[in-house]
Order: structure tokens, then C-alpha cells, then sequence
């Protein structure tokens, strides 16, 4: 079934001035949202539209409304709400709102590269996602403290949501080599200096990782050499390159399908990757074997057990557990972006 694309401006008239009566980032989003519907029920009530909307139409258009741009959405937008979340918001278990909260932001959806206004990424959603992954991560906090573990104050003010938002709406950033450029990974006493390419530089602090897959052109594999050592380190496209900081030495792993080889780097060594290649940079870096499934907003599945996004936000962040455990909080991301940026 689809909405009824004929009425949906005049229904999106109606809902726009009511839902703009409560802002997105409210931190109690579900009663917010409860009390949007019964504003609107009544405005509707006193006056209806000559097509009266299903009540999972009426909660995915007030939901759109509240949480997309001021400007009225054009037939399209309706269309892929209709295709993408009406048949999810038709179900008891499925909560509309976080439908809408998780489409804005990119969910079942491509979003061109530059769009803006309902073809972009929707302020409002991105606004409410933020504040929900910062409930995790404060929640994360707290318990870190109960339990005396020396966390400064700094962490959970340095504004760790947004960046673990875009980590779950683009959870890969392209590096491309030319034939002569290389990317360089150095051993240094403070971790691992990733520079080259295009300005690329990052540096990994020790107990932090980072981590590529390459994509190479044609059917040339991926050559890395390291300092000392003449013999070629061959990666075939597909391959996970990870590398990981530690106190005392540094080690970067190769790991294509079942095959896994590991080279120790100490402070003072360096591996080279000379182009042509494309690498694919993982934003989070929390190397679990499960990251692409648990850490991507597109792996979200309303329909599953327990499938809500609050469920799926609180794994990604804290890992599987809602009490943090040394081996669970490893599997978020937050623990990897905190060991990144120095916490």
C-alpha cells in the first residue's frame, strides 16, 4: 500500500506547524512524540482532509514532519516512505518514529553526494540520533566511574556522539593511491604514524587500532614493504589491513578470508603501500569481527527480535551488554573512539 500521494501536502500542511511545536533533540523523544500525535488527532478531528490517512500513514507523515526540512516534500519523498517504512510501520512491534529518525538519516535510502533539504540528510533526524547515541555514551560514563576506572571528565564532554554518528551513517572514507604515491605506517614511541597519500595522516595512539580494506585496480595485488626487508608483503584485493598501537611495539595484521598473517613493527620500523590501489578506511576502528554488522545504521533491522533502534543504538555504542564488561564494551564504538583519542 502506499500513502496517497494527492493528499500528502495538504496532510503535511496540517501536521508541519504542530510537529515544529517540539524540538527533534528533545530527550524524551517517545512522549514528545505521543503528545505531537494527540495535537494532531485533534486538528484533524475538529476540520479532516478529504482523504483520511491509515494510522500508520498518520504517524510516518507526522513523524516526517517533525524531524525532516521546514519545506514541504515533493512526491517522491512520500513514495519512499510508502515503499521503505509503510509496511514496517504496519506492524504492532515496529515503532514509526524510529523509522522516520533512522530514514532521515540515510536508512533505506541513497543520498547523493552533496544533496540537501529532503534528498540530504535531514537536520532533524541527525539532531534526534545525535541525542540518542549521547544517552549511551554518558550512560557508559557513569558506570565506568561506579567502577573507579580513571576516566576524566573530558571524555564525556568531548562530544563523542556526532562522531559516532557519522561512523554509523558513512562507515568507510575512500583513500586513493596513484602509481609513486605510498602510504607510509610508522612505529614512533607515542603509537603509529599513518601518513601519505593526498595529505592522509592520522596518528594512532598505543592501544588504539586502524584499519583498511584494499580495493585494488585490475588484477595487480597490493604490494607492502617493510623497512629492512626487500621481500614484497602481497595483499589481493579484499584484504583487511589492521593495524594496532601498542606500548612497545606496533603490529599490522593482513587478513584475507580465512588466511591471516601478522608482521611486528618496533618503535623506529615502517611499512610501505605503494599505489596504484583504493583503500577503503574503516571510521570505526574497533577491529570485531563483527563491526560491519553491528556498527553500520544500513544493518539495522526493525523487524528482528528486540529490533528497535534504541536496542541497536545501545549495541553499537556499549557493546552487546547493557553493563559494561571489559570484553562487551570492547565490541562498541565508543570504547575504540575514546582509545583514539587518548582516554
Amino acid at each position: 500500500m502506499k500513502l496517497n500521494v494527492t493528499m500528502s501536502p495538504e496532510l503535511f500542511s496540517r501536521l508541519q506547524p504542530i510537529a515544529r511545536t517540539v524540538a527533534p533533540n528533545t530527550p524524551e523523544p517517545r512522549r514528545a512524540f505521543a503528545s505531537l500525535l494527540q495535537l494532531a488527532e485533534a486538528d484533524l478531528a475538529a476540520e479532516p482532509i478529504i482523504t483520511a490517512p491509515t494510522t500508520a500513514e498518520f504517524k510516518l507523515a507526522l513523524a516526517a514532519a517533525w524531524l525532516g526540512p521546514r519545506c514541504p516534500p515533493s512526491p517522491a519523498v512520500w513514495d519512499s516512505l510508502a515503499t521503505h517504512l509503510l509496511p514496517l510501520a504496519a506492524q504492532a512491534s515496529v515503532d514509526a518514529l524510529e523509522l522516520v529518525t533512522a530514514h532521515g538519516c540515510g536508512w533505506r535510502r541513497a543520498i547523493p553526494a552533496g544533496a540537501t533539504g529532503w534528498d540530504g540528510r535531514w537536520d532533524g533526524a541527525l539532531l534526534a540520533l545525535t541525542e540518542r547515541i549521547d544517552r549511551f555514551v554518558q550512560d557508559a560514563h557513569r558506570q565506568l566511574l561506579a567502577r573507579g576506572v580513571p576516566l576524566p571528565e573530558e571524555a564525556r564532554d568531548c562530544g563523542a556522539a556526532l562522531p559516532l554518528l557519522i561512523r554509523l551513517y558513512r562507515p568507510l572514507s575512500p583513500l586513493h593511491l596513484d602509481t609513486g604515491e605510498a602510504l607510509v605506517f610508522e612505529t614512533t614511541d607515542a603509537g603509529v604514524l599513518i601518513r601519505g597519500a593526498s595529505g592522509h595522516e592520522e596518528q594512532v595512539p598505543p592501544g588504539a587500532k586502524a584499519l583498511f580494506t584494499a580495493r585494488i585496480p585490475g588484477d595487480a595485488p597490493l604490494r607492502l614493504t617493510r623497512s629492512g626487508n626487500s621481500t614484497p608483503w602481497v595483499a589481493p584485493s579484499g584484504a583487511l589491513i589492521r593495524v594496532t598501537a601498542m606500548d612497545f611495539e606496533t603490529r599490522i595484521t593482513l587478513k584475507h578470508e580465512t588466511t591471516e598473517t601478522t608482521a611486528k613493527l618496533s618503535p623506529g620500523d615502517s611499512v610501505c603501500l605503494r599505489g596504484p590501489a583504493c583503500l577503503d578506511i574503516w571510521e570505526c576502528t574497533c577491529g570485531d569481527p563483527g563491526c560491519a554488522r553491528r556498527h553500520r545504521l544500513d544493518h539495522w533491522d526493525p523487524a528482528a527480535p528486540h529490533g528497535s533502534l534504541a536496542n541497536f543504538l545501545g549495541t553499537a555504542v556499549k557493546g552487546p551488554l547493557k553493563t559494561l564488561q571489559v570484553n562487551s564494551f570492547q565490541q562498541g564504538m565508543l570504547f575504540p573512539y575514546w582509545a583514539r583519542e587518548g582516554f
